[in-house]
C-alpha cells in the first residue's frame, strides 16, 4: 500500500484493487468549545476518479470567480509536486 498525499487535508491511499481518497478536516465548533475532526473516505478503481473527486471537494467552497482562480493556480502548483 502506498500513500499519495495531496495537501493538508487530502491524501489517496492505493492497494492491488483501488484508490481510496481520503479527508480529514479539522474545525473549531463554537457550540461545543472545541475542535473536532471530519473524516470521510471515498474508494475508487482509478486513479483519475480520485483525483476528479479530490478537485470536486476542493472547488466546492468557491464562492467567488476570483477565489475560484485562486484555487485552480494552487491545484496546478500541487499537481506539478506530486512524485507517484
Amino acid at each position: 500500500m502506498s500513500t499519495i498525499t495531496l495537501d493538508q487535508n487530502y491524501r489517496i491511499e492505493t492497494d492491488a484493487y483501488n484508490f481510496t481518497l481520503k479527508s480529514e478536516i479539522k474545525s473549531f465548533d463554537e457550540k461545543k468549545n472545541k475542535e473536532v475532526t471530519s473524516k470521510n473516505e471515498w474508494h475508487f478503481p482509478t486513479l483519475s476518479g480520485a483525483l476528479n473527486k479530490y478537485v470536486n471537494e476542493c472547488f466546492r467552497p468557491s464562492e467567488s470567480v476570483s477565489e475560484l482562480k485562486y484555487r485552480v493556480e494552487n491545484l496546478e502548483k500541487l499537481i506539478s509536486t506530486i512524485k507517484l
